[in-house]
């Protein structure tokens, strides 16, 4: 599996096996804005997403269903949400989930990183500082 990240606010999940032009086997869109950065935790089977939006989205990649989301700025493509808001359910290739919420960047972030385990995951942006985020919960 390849995962890609754009500027039309998705993530696509592509087939390496397919012998044919390659049609995505999901699409993702829970950004508001481009999305800058992807990181891959085999261990955990997770991938994480980095946004313009000030957010970072946690996927687990076996299901794609969202665990978490957190960041700065305000909600994802469904809703707003705020602090010790449920995690949302994924509802479809073309869907979304209403991400939790923590204070986070303050700016677009360019950059992320997670461990191979899925615990830990460290965000950067223009700010003159990197963030350290859980990455069972997002916070």
């Amino acid at each position: 599996m390849l995962v890609s990240a754009s500027s039309d606010l998705t993530l696509k999940l592509w087939p390496l096996d397919s012998p044919e032009a390659p049609v995505p086997r999901a699409t993702l869109q829970t950004h508001t804005d481009y999305v800058k950065a992807l990181a891959y935790a085999p261990s955990a089977g997770l991938i994480v997403s980095a946004s313009l939006d000030k957010m970072i989205h946690i996927y687990k990649l076996d299901t794609l269903r969202q665990v978490a989301a957190s960041g700065g700025g305000g909600g994802g493509s469904l809703a707003g949400a705020s602090a010790g808001q449920a995690i949302g359910d994924w509802t479809g290739t073309e869907g979304g989930a209403v991400p939790i919420v923590a204070s986070g960047h303050k700016d677009s972030i360019y950059s992320v990183a997670i461990n191979a385990a899925g615990t830990l995951i460290a965000s950067g942006s223009v700010e003159p500082e990197i963030r350290l985020w859980d990455g069972r919960s997002g916070r």
